[in-house]
């Protein structure tokens, strides 16, 4: 029998073992425990963080015979049967590959039958987003006047793409992003359980890579635990190295290659540190981070302790508008990958261009000279071309005097600037100047 993966054997089964939603855990066992249980509910937010879960354990907790403070009690018949997925009540629809209108009808007509044990008839429509316009119609009407005995939760990714007429016939929760924080000690929870033996430091890593997803770290997790046999200590370089993780000293010293404008030095410092396993898309996601930081500690003072000396030898190589830049160039390289599958060439040409300072004129005009810049970097002066024309220069051809350069000899400025104004004198026998003049 294969291993179950972490992710599927530590997915709550109560809300009491949602990590990091304890305010919409709380306001849904107390519906449960005082019986105001709405009729349409959705779940939003990002991947990974109990949307679907928490719809499991909601239907399990409504039929539950005895539950416990909101929770499910896990012993009753009712929760047995949904544990071994053999529970007729809860019907889960996945919206992705039941998306059309005949699906939702087919719900429609089923819905209206009462259960056949328990009081409530949960249908959990996941992905709730990938439905048709005409399949969200066909659902409107049943959403806002439902049997009884029947609960609709939708769950998915994207709210803003359904309609608002849907949105307002359901209780909304916003599944929250997870703290790094929490879901750290989570894993480390985790890990005492499965007696695996990996430094703090490398669960912090995981749990930073998961991005605010608790299913995505755990499935690092499960990856990384391979790292080493059973016992033997899994550390943070090793956590690092698989998951082709840039360290602080790499995202230093391409700053400073940056701030030295040492173009050729840094695209040779990528291809060395590509052939270790770093991952481009990693490394624009942890040089924005970086470069954030670094401008967040020349606002306010604050450092990170990774990078705590970094931040001391590189705050005066930049000024504030090329950060504010540089973090915007790293964006959109890294929004590119996503539709790139030359992702080398992305994020050289975005880091090269930082080096060349492919800055606007209002920004490039401020900086005058570079500062000198630590090892291992050489220290190299830039110098600012501005974008102001060059002013014309004098012909050396004296028979072609130039015109601008070489004023005329007879014209006296200082007896022009002095002088009274010309007066014209009017022709009074010209009837066409004198029209002109009353004009």
């Amino acid at each position: 029998m294969p291993n179950l993966a972490l992710y599927r054997k530590y997915r709550p089964d109560k809300f009491s073992s949602v990590v990091g939603q304890d305010i919409i855990t709380k306001i849904l066992r107390n519906q449960i425990q005082t019986d105001r249980i709405g009729h349409a509910y959705l779940f939003s937010g990002i991947r990974g963080t109990g949307k679907t879960s928490m719809a499991k354990i909601f239907a399990k907790a409504v039929n539950c015979e005895h539950p416990i403070d909101g929770n499910p009690c896990g012993e009753c018949e009712s929760c047995k049967r949904l544990e071994a997925s053999n529970d007729l009540n809860v019907v889960e629809i996945d919206a992705a590959s039941n998306r059309g209108v005949d699906e939702v009808r087919d719900l429609k007509d089923k819905i209206k039958y009462p259960p056949s044990n328990g009081k409530y008839k949960v249908y959990i429509i996941d992905e709730a987003h990938m439905l048709t316009k005409e399949a969200f119609n066909a659902l409107l009407k049943t959403l806002e006047e439902p049997p009884d005995h029947a609960i609709l939760i939708l769950a998915t990714t994207e709210p803003q793409r359904l309609p608002s007429t849907i949105l307002s016939r359901c209780q909304h929760y916003n599944v929250k992003p997870i703290s790094q924080e929490v879901i750290t000690n989570a894993l480390k929870e985790i890990t005492n359980k499965e007696n695996i033996n990996i430094e703090d430091s490398a669960l912090s890593e995981i749990a930073k890579r998961g991005d605010h997803s608790m299913r995505d770290s755990l499935s690092l997790l499960d990856q990384c635990a391979d790292l080493e046999l059973p016992g033997e200590l899994i550390t943070l370089d090793s956590v690092q190295n698989f998951l082709g993780i840039s360290p602080a000293e790499q995202l230093s010293t391409i700053a400073q290659y940056h701030a030295a404008g040492d173009g050729d030095g840094l695209i040779k410092y990528l291809n060395l540190l590509r052939q270790n396993g770093t991952n481009d898309q990693i490394l624009l996601e942890d040089l924005s981070n970086f470069y954030q930081n670094l401008l967040y500690f020349k606002i306010t003072g604050n450092k990170d302790n990774n990078f705590e000396q970094s931040y001391e030898d590189l705050k005066d190589s930049f000024t504030l508008d090329e950060l504010y830049l540089t973090i915007d160039t790293l964006l959109k390289a890294h929004s590119r990958l996503k539709f790139n599958s030359l992702g080398e060439i992305v994020t050289n040409t975005a880091l090269l261009s930082l080096c060349i300072q492919d800055y606007p004129q209002e920004v490039a005009v401020k900086r005058k000279s570079k500062p000198v810049i630590p090892a291992p970097v050489k220290t190299v002066e830039k110098v600012i071309k501005e974008n102001v024309e060059p002013s014309p220069k004098v012909n050396e051809n004296k028979s072609e005097p130039n015109v601008i350069n070489e004023p005329t000899e007879n014209i006296n400025v200082e007896e022009i600037k002095s002088s009274e104004p010309v007066k014209i004198e009017e022709d009074k026998e010209s009837p066409k100047v004198e029209q002109v003049v009353d004009k």
